[in-house]
């Protein structure tokens, strides 16, 4: 991908607050709970082209398009995995 193309994919994400330390911190922990529902919206609307080149190798990237699509769609924020019960659908990777 084009740094031109690729710069445009990340100006979505870096535009939310925190959206990318939240993306970081995800990566770091291995969780992907600390992405927030403005960054899920965000991630939501890249297009498949930018998340396979921003996201492709990484392996929470399932995750994080699991979680944000469950979160996108309004449901909010609680303590119990998103409001997912007693689910864990988003495992902590090794």
């Amino acid at each position: 991908m084009e740094p031109k193309v690729a710069a445009k994919c990340w100006i979505a994400i870096i535009e939310v607050p925190l959206c990318v330390f939240q993306i970081v911190k995800a990566f770091e922990g291995g969780s992907v709970f600390s992405i927030g529902k403005a960054c899920c919206h965000a991630f939501i609307d890249l297009t498949d082209d930018c998340k396979i080149e921003v996201f492709q190798k990484s392996e929470l990237f399932p995750a994080i398009e699991k979680f944000c699509a469950a979160i996108g769609g309004g449901a909010a924020m609680t303590t119990t995995a998103a409001g997912l019960g007693n689910q864990a659908p988003f495992p902590k990777l090794a």
